[in-house]
């Protein structure tokens, strides 16, 4: 499948679990990443 919104797999993640859609504020919350600076050499 090469668009996700015709993966039957996708779709049946937001039915059951992400009912607030794609935009809304869970699935923002559990599927969209975040930028952490960080220094020049990790320890």
């Amino acid at each position: 499948v090469r668009k996700s919104h015709e993966n039957r797999h996708v779709v049946e993640i937001y039915d059951e679990f992400l009912t607030d859609g794609p935009c809304g504020h869970l699935s923002h919350k559990l599927l969209h990443t975040h930028y952490v600076k960080r220094g020049r050499y990790i320890a």
